[in-house]
Order: C-alpha cells, then structure tokens, then sequence
C-alpha cells in the first residue's frame, strides 16, 4: 500500500505535467539489456590467468563506462581503473583505458583494453584483450554475493558463500578487494558529482541506482540550473521507472520502500513529488514508514533545487531561531526570507513560509496569513504552510477560517504531531459551531 501510494499519487502528477511539458530529450536506453550497476564476472588472460569482474557504471543507447577489476590469483595482485566505449552496430564492443586507476596502481601492470562482441541477450561479452602479450577474455552477467569461483576460466557458480580462488590459501585478500569495490566505485561516483561535472541524466539515473541521494541531489541542482527545460522531464522519467517497477519493489520490501522516498525528497521546488510523498502521510503504512515518508516530506519541501538558495533559507533559518533571545534577529530573519522570495519565490512555496514564519515571530499575523497562502498556491500539498496558516487566523481571531484550515491538515496528514497539541481547541470549536 504504501509504494502504491507514492507511486501512484507520483504518476498521476507526471500525467498532469506532461501535458504541459514537452517530451523528454533522453539519449536513450543502452542496447542488449545493459543497465547501469550490472556486473558481469569471468576471466582474461595477461601471461597468466586473472579473474575479471566488470562494473558497468552507466550506459546508455551509444555508450558505456565501466570499471575493470583484476585478481591474478597466483600473485594476489588486484587493482581496478576506468574503461569506456561505445557500443557497435553488430553487438561489438570496445572498452578503452581512460588512465585513471580507482585504486593504487600495482608495479609493472598497465590498463587494458577489451574487444568483444555481446551475446546471450546481452548476458555474455566475449573477445580479446587489447594488450601485445594478453589473451582472451570471457565474462557472463552475476549479481554479485560473494560467489565460489573455481580455477581461472570457469564460470563461477552462482549463490555460494565465498569465494574460494586457486591460489594456495591466498583468497581472502583478493575476496575483500572484490567485495570493497562496490564501496569504491559508489564514492569514486560521488566524487565525480560533487567535483561539478556535467549535469546529466544519465549521471543522476547512476547515483539513484546505487543509493547516493545527497550526491544526486547535488545533480538535481546542476541540472535545473544548467539546463531547465530538461529537469522536470527527468523527474518525471523517474517517477515513471519507479512505477514501472512497482510489482518487483514491492517483492523487494522495506528496502525498496525507503530507496522510493529517498528519491522522491531530491526533486526539491517540485509540488508534484510533494504531492506523492503527502499520498503516503494518509495512508495506511506502518509507523516506521510514516516517521521515514514525513522526514523525506520535509527534507524535499525543504530543498529548492538550488543550492545557493538553499544555503539562504539555512542563514535565514538560523537567524530565526536566535529570535528567543535576540528580538532583532527574526527582523534580519525577514530580510533574508524576502530576499529567498525575490530569487526563489516564482517556484518555491518554502520561500515564502518561511516569510510568513518571521512574520509570526514578529505577530504579524495578517502578514503571515498571506506569505502562507502564496506558499500555497505555488505549492498545496505543503501541509506544514497550511497548518501555519491555520495559526496565523487562529491568532488574528479568524477562528472559522482557522478551524477549515487544521482539519484539511488532519484529512492530509492525520499523524502529524503538532495537531494534538490543538484537540483541545478543535474539538471545542466543532461542539460550538454545531
């Protein structure tokens, strides 16, 4: 129910979006079923046999981009660099070294290149080592546990426990370099994002995929500000993979839950995301995922999708919280609100709640009534605006509109802590108005 909720409140905003936005300008999906994440596991040859564990990293219908893993087993030495390519019209593939190593160089070891051909419904990549003294090279799709290899150019044997290489007892060093590169390569990624690469969606599409939502989220940025036109059509593209997938996640369970709202709560200054992640806050979820599905509601009415305005609203933010015992600082509060708002204002409700916040530090409160109903009408799924907006009548002694404005809050959001402390008055109001 709960994935139901979120994906479903999610596609039916992406069918309202689309109707207005034009049509994604995606680069496409890769051919032969190669998707980023995968991992294909085999064997190669330089002088001697080595096992060869490929990461592809991201892909897409021309391209791809991987990282090559060695373990020679009879010397323990490993290593791991980059590789990319593109793909071929007759399913051949060449993967060029890029130079640079994901992890320390061992001695008197260079990159390779590969050149092979894709077969198996893409399950198999086949061919020849593009190195003066190397072999072949055979590798098949696996999902990576820790599986049982046998001696250099078997297949390993799926769902066994370790890995045991021939290698006179030297296993354990090459099994922990194996399975420490999903680790590498997720802050090798990382890195990459955070150092201000090209805002793609195919990078965003790579971070989702491995769990990595602040550097995805740093994307997302990048993206609305490089290339606007593109970002609203790659959320929707991923709301829209979400709930292709919804039958497998829900096989998948609580893991599948949570990696759902953590992506949602990226696409900061979207009401349509805020729309599917308030679905769940009404439904009929377990306590854990309510207490998940509301921090992620926040975090993602809390990002604009702009750092730079993000890092105002944190100023401001801090500002306001010094009011207690600076009486000032909630007046340089809304100053620096009102100038979130002449940035941000056009497409970010948060903006001006946090105005109508300072304004009710200041008892402002027709002030603040109205900063609320702006943040509503840029975004009505914030139920924390209307909840706001229902103080700021209660203080102005407009105690009807008040009341309409904390039970459409208690229909939207029926757990949410701040009403209890209201019973008493709500419940009071109903009995007089009856």
């Amino acid at each position: 129910m709960l994935l139901a909720a979120a994906t479903g409140a999610a596609a039916g905003a992406a069918a309202a979006a689309e109707a207005a936005e034009p049509t994604p300008k995606t680069r496409g999906q890769a051919p032969y079923g190669w998707t980023a994440g995968m991992v294909l596991v085999g064997s190669y040859t330089c002088r001697t046999p080595a096992w060869l564990i490929l990461h592809v990293h991201a892909c897409n219908a021309s391209a791809v981009e991987a990282v090559f893993q060695f373990v020679y087993p009879t010397t323990t030495q490993h290593g791991a660099f980059w590789v990319s390519g593109q793909f071929g019209a007759t399913r051949a593939l060449k993967l060029a070294p890029t130079t640079a190593w994901l992890t320390p160089a061992p001695p008197r070891v260079v990159p390779v290149g590969l050149l092979g051909i894709i077969s198996d419904e893409g399950r198999r990549f086949k061919g020849e080592v593009l190195h003066g003294g190397c072999g072949g090279f055979d590798v098949n799709l696996t999902t990576w546990d820790g599986a049982r290899f046998g001696p250099p150019h078997e297949k390993p044997a799926a769902g066994a426990a370790e890995a045991t290489l021939a290698d006179g007892g030297q296993s354990r060093t090459a099994t922990a370099t194996v399975g420490a590169m999903g680790s590498l390569i997720a802050e090798e990624r990382t890195r990459r994002a955070v150092a201000g690469g090209a805002a793609s969606n195919e990078t965003l599409f790579a971070l989702l995929a491995h769990d990595d939502f602040a550097a995805a989220y740093g994307v997302w940025c990048r993206l609305r500000a490089d290339a606007p036109a593109r970002a609203l059509p790659t959320a929707l593209h991923v709301v829209r993979e979400i709930r292709h997938h919804k039958e497998e996640q829900l096989l998948l369970g609580k893991g599948a839950v949570e990696h759902v709202l953590r992506t949602l709560a990226i696409f900061g200054g979207l009401s349509s995301i805020s729309s599917s992640l308030l679905a769940v806050l009404s439904s009929d979820a377990d306590a854990a995922d309510l207490a998940l599905a509301e921090e992620q509601f926040r975090l993602q009415l809390g990002r604009s999708g702009s750092v730079a305005h993000d890092e105002l609203s944190a100023a401001g933010l801090a500002q306001l919280r010094r009011a207690e015992s600076d009486p000032e600082a909630a007046r340089q509060a809304l100053v620096t609100f009102q100038q979130l708002v002449a940035g941000a204002g056009g497409w970010w409700g948060t903006a001006h709640r946090r105005v109508g916040a300072a304004h009710f530090v200041l008892k402002e409160y027709e002030a603040c009534a109205d900063a609320m109903r702006a943040a509503l009408r840029l975004n009505p799924h914030d139920v924390y605006a209307k909840f706001d907006l229902g103080l700021c009548l209660k203080e102005s002694g407009r105690n009807a509109e008040a009341f309409a404005a904390f039970e459409e809050v208690a229909r939207d959001h029926p757990t949410y802590a701040k009403l209890r402390g209201l019973k008493q008055w709500r419940d009071f109001y109903r009995a007089q108005s009856k």
